[in-house]
Formats: C-alpha cells, sequence, structure tokens
C-alpha cells in the first residue's frame, strides 16, 4: 500500500498505487517532485478556511510522470450508469467524500455484490486501508458523468 504524504495527493498516491499493481515501485511525493507539481494553496468560500495541496489531477499531469518511465495514463468518461460494467482493477476514479471535497480510490475487486477499494490515505491515519461498497453505495457517491483512469 502507497500512501498519502502531503495535502491533496489521494490522487497521487493513487497513481502510485496502480504503478505498484504493474510492479513499479515510487511514492506520491517522488511523482510530485519528478513532474515538477505544483503546489497551490485557495481559499474556499464555503468553508470559509484555505485549502493546500497539488489540486493538479488529470491525464496530462499524470502522464509528466508516466510518458518517461514507458506507462499511459488512460482516461474515459463514463455515466454513472456505464460505470460499474466498465470497472476493472487498477481503475481510479474520485468519490465524494465530503459535500465539498472527493477522494481518489482504486478499484481492486468485485465479489459477490460487494465492490472493493484501495483507500488512498495518510499512512497513520486510523482508516481502513480499504473501502467496500455495495454498487447502490458506491453510485451514489459518484457524479452524472464521472472521469475514470488507469494505466
Amino acid at each position: 500500500m502507497k500512501y498519502m504524504h502531503f495535502n491533496s495527493s489521494c490522487s497521487y498516491a493513487g497513481l502510485a498505487n496502480m504503478l505498484a499493481l504493474q510492479n513499479y515501485d515510487t511514492e506520491d511525493y517522488k511523482i510530485a517532485l519528478e513532474m515538477g507539481l505544483p503546489y497551490f494553496i485557495r481559499y474556499d468560500i464555503n468553508s470559509n478556511y484555505y485549502q493546500a495541496g497539488a489540486m493538479l489531477q488529470s491525464k496530462e499531469w499524470f502522464e509528466l510522470y508516466l510518458k518517461p518511465r514507458g506507462f499511459r495514463y488512460i482516461e474515459k468518461v463514463y455515466s454513472k450508469d456505464q460505470l460499474i460494467t466498465n470497472l476493472r482493477s487498477g481503475m481510479m476514479f474520485g468519490i465524494q467524500a465530503t459535500l465539498n471535497s472527493k477522494h481518489a480510490i482504486v478499484f481492486i475487486k468485485e465479489e459477490q455484490g460487494i465492490y472493493s477499494f484501495l483507500n488512498n490515505k495518510w499512512e497513520e491515519s486510523s482508516e481502513e486501508e480499504y473501502i467496500y461498497l455495495k454498487a447502490s453505495e458506491l453510485l451514489e457517491k459518484v457524479p452524472e458523468n464521472i472521469a475514470v483512469g488507469y494505466i
């Protein structure tokens, strides 16, 4: 399991976890440093506080790290109704974690109607390493159209 080492790095930890599934060892902070990832601080008017983190989480940014290593990031957009039938091991996407934030998870497998995901989290966090959801629970946590990425 690869862990988060900086704010808003769940997708970068997810990328490291996706690469680990391909037997390539790296960490979120190594990805960020080697691709020259900018770090932003922004004010969130809804919560009345500042947020800090990478906040650049897309195919274009991920490929700055992946392409020189012989990998490619493929991103597809599915409707909510298409998500379940198109899931395959190693896919990453964001679920609604709170009212104002998303959290990147990596799909591992489905067994008896339960979908297992790696929970990209801080190492010292008390959160579980895996998130288990039924299809109906998963669909409640995603938007009508969802970007899904894989290597």
